[in-house]
């Protein structure tokens, strides 16, 4: 057995600064090689359709992850579907130009309809695609040779609005699905006449609709638990709504949790749910195995890898989806193969498979050799681990915990924000 914390000491007790400037060196889809912006992607057309506007979109389906308005998300297309889907999105008139739908669905529920989000696709791998004009406008071609048809393209979108959509009962390549934008405009606040206690109704009525409050302390409690990404929630910092989906995006919870949070139309339940998980893990600081429950890593050790944060979403070779969070040290962990460069995530860096002690697959083991790039002023880490997400849990508090937070939460203005957000995650293989 390969025990995970050989070797990880020093690179737990480096500083979170030195990690973040090796982050400023590359971006999370680096590994994706040369990829070209399409123009006019990231202007805004699009990003913010009224609610309740019904439009019929492509729709991408995956029983892998669940995203939120604001991630990215890398996608690997065999070629003839990723010419259909940039010939649909790019000739789609304005605002719905180069947008499409994703949604998170289990292939046995595939009948019912659910929650997905729009996203906007912002670059495209090395499909040359060429406009013509015509008597209609424009038309698309490809101009790559494509005779065996069997070349994958890599793509890049970005994650806007939620959408409520019907069932997708012909489920295929891209199917066309009409989809209902829902309302995520920010809450109102608390009437000024409650907070300064004049009002008839006192102010523990309003607690669990104070949006802004239950925001400053998820805030808090963020950057609390992950230092290195606070500067990255600056600028959803007083947006309730917005903060709410980078935390949810942010929090270990299987695919199925996170679509709960996903489908949670009040943004104070969700943040107050999101509020309650955090508390939790100040206190415990431990992260388990999903499936086993064995002590695995502690949240401290989690650092940003790239510049867009300690985590996110990874495309693997064959097109599988994983939303992983890096980590400086993990314990009990078995290794499985001989390391690899192909298709490595992280530029220097070989990938092992990681299985915990109960077989989970856990994720992978990150080692830096030779080819690791170096900077002056920069040392990157020369191991680390990238832990699927759904893989981890926080372990449960005990009755006498559960006690305490309960006597303390009685003057808590937070302590009623939303339903509990349960971390029993079932494993996903």
């Amino acid at each position: 057995m390969a025990r995970g914390g050989h070797g990880e000491a020093s690179t737990s007790d480096r500083s979170h600064s030195t990690q973040n400037d090796w982050a400023d060196v590359h971006g999370r889809h680096f590994y994706l090689g040369n990829l070209g912006d399409l123009q006019g992607a990231g202007n805004g057309s699009g990003s913010c359709l009224p609610t309740g506007t019904k439009v019929e979109l492509s729709m991408y389906a995956t029983s892998l992850v669940c995203l939120f308005p604001g991630e990215e998300c890398p996608l690997i297309l065999q070629r003839y579907v990723a010419r259909t889907l940039v010939h649909k999105v790019c000739a789609a008139p304005r605002p719905y130009t180069r947008l499409f739908g994703i949604a998170y669905c289990s292939f046995d529920s595939l009948a019912c309809g659910g929650v997905g989000c729009t996203v906007e696709l912002v670059q495209v791998g090395d499909l040359r695609v060429c406009y013509h004009p015509s008597n209609d406008g424009e038309d698309l071609v490809d101009d790559t040779d494509d005779a065996d048809g069997q070349d994958n393209v890599s793509l890049v979108v970005r994650v806007h609005q939620r959408f409520e959509h019907g069932p997708l009962e012909a489920f295929g390549v891209l199917p066309r699905v009409v989809c209902t934008i829902l309302d995520d405009s920010p809450p109102g606040r608390i009437p000024p006449q409650v907070m300064a206690r004049t009002s008839f109704w006192e102010k523990r009525f309003y607690r669990p609709y104070n949006a802004y409050a239950l925001c400053d302390r998820a805030r808090e409690l963020f950057s609390k638990l992950f230092p290195g990404e606070a500067a990255g929630i600056s600028r959803a910092a007083h947006d309730p709504v917005r903060l709410s989906f980078l935390v949810a995006s942010r929090l270990p919870a299987s695919s199925i949790k996170k679509q709960q949070r996903l489908l949670e139309m009040d943004v104070t339940a969700r943040l107050g749910a999101e509020v309650e998980l955090m508390t939790r893990m100040t206190q415990v600081k431990e992260l388990c195995c999903a499936n086993c429950g064995r002590v695995l890593a502690d949240s401290r050790d989690i650092f940003s890898m790239t510049k867009e944060g300690s985590s996110g979403v990874f495309v693997n070779g064959a097109g599988a989806l994983h939303d992983i969070v890096t980590i400086t040290k993990v314990d009990g962990v078995t290794k499985v193969g001989r390391p690899s460069f192909e298709h490595s995530w992280f530029p220097g860096y070989m990938w092992t498979i990681i299985l915990c002690n109960c077989g989970m697959h856990l994720g992978w083991y990150f080692s830096g050799n030779s080819l690791l790039e170096r900077r002056p002023g920069i040392d990157p880490p020369l191991v680390f681990f990238g832990i699927r997400r759904v893989a981890l849990a926080v372990p449960r508090a005990s009755e006498s915990d559960e006690e305490q937070e309960g006597s303390d939460s009685e003057d808590d203005d937070y302590s009623d924000g939303g339903d509990e957000y349960e971390n029993d995650l079932e494993p996903e293989n």
